[in-house]
């Protein structure tokens, strides 16, 4: 009777086993079938990265094509057309020497004022090629030495007379790219002789070597409203009938900026304008290149 007992129990331990090795075969055919639809997925997921690396690459180099195109013709434009502006300077230049009626002394003013307003877009143009495409080399230099050099171009302006522009920070040591940093002095400081106040533009540019590198540049005018001061960053961007530029003053500064891998904002404070640049510290900016614009 012993016998024939544990020879059922014998029977149904040996069922129980199978029928648990059956469960983990049934599991691992389950298992395996998982695993290779997470395969294909997985599969089809690299092929579409794959696919769309090659398009954003294509896309790089079109965009590096685009942005050398664009080089070439800002720099075409600001070079090639200075001839013939400088031809026109020359001969006004000759008749302001004749006696002139009311009426020829009023085209003359006219021609002239219409010169050296494309004298003032070829600058903004060369400004433009340079903040957005030229070679960065980190060096440093005293904030002296670039506003100095900023000061000297400054004496050309119409409204330089009537103004007055200090610096603070004069002794501070600058690790950027000297060139754009000019740039973007220069267009500031333009920018503020340009809508100062009616008697007598105030700028005041404050240097600040830390970490990040600041640029402070103030000014008397009048405040900026916030319909204008949400655009006036972008190409072509003019917020008052008194602006006689081409609107690109304030997007070369933005570009430039932008190469150095840092900031530009407005705040008004103290009826005062102030345009405030914060820029990293970095021995090796050199972001890509994307150019953009407005239109």
């Amino acid at each position: 009777m012993g016998t024939s007992d544990d020879l059922i129990r014998a029977k149904e331990l040996l069922e129980e086993k199978e029928q648990q090795l059956q469960d983990r075969e049934r599991q691992y055919l389950e298992s395996a079938e998982e695993l290779i639809a997470q395969k294909e997925e997985l599969t089809s997921a690299i092929e579409a990265l794959v696919s769309k690396n090659n398009a954003l690459t294509d896309a790089l180099t079109s965009l590096q094509q685009r942005n050398e195109e664009l080089d070439q013709v800002l720099y075409r434009a600001s070079h090639d057309f200075r001839t013939p502006v400088s031809s026109l300077k020359g001969l006004l230049e000759l008749l302001s020497r004749d006696l002139m009626t009311d009426t020829q002394r009023s085209i003359y003013q006219h021609m002239d004022a219409k010169v050296q307003q494309m004298e003032s877009m070829l600058a903004s143009l060369q400004s433009l090629s340079d903040a957005a495409f030229r070679k960065l080399s980190i060096t440093s230099f005293s904030a002296g030495e670039v506003y100095g050099q900023v000061l000297q171009e400054m004496k050309s302006h119409r409204r330089f007379s009537q103004s007055t522009i200090a610096l603070e920070g004069e002794q501070e040591t600058l690790r950027t790219d000297m060139g754009l940093m000019h740039i973007v002095l220069a267009a500031l400081c333009s920018n503020a002789l340009a809508y100062g106040g009616p008697e007598g533009t105030r700028v005041q540019v404050l240097f600040s070597a830390g970490i990040p590198m600041r640029l402070v540049v103030s000014d008397n005018g009048k405040a900026i409203p916030e319909e204008v001061a949400a655009k006036m960053f972008d190409m072509f961007y003019r917020g008052t009938e008194r602006s006689s530029g081409a609107g690109l003053g304030l997007y070369i500064v933005k570009t430039a900026v932008s190469r150095l891998g840092g900031r530009v904002t407005y705040h008004r404070a103290s009826d005062w304008n102030q345009f405030i640049v914060e820029i990293p510290k970095s021995d090796s900016l050199e972001p890509p290149t994307v150019f953009t614009n407005n239109i």
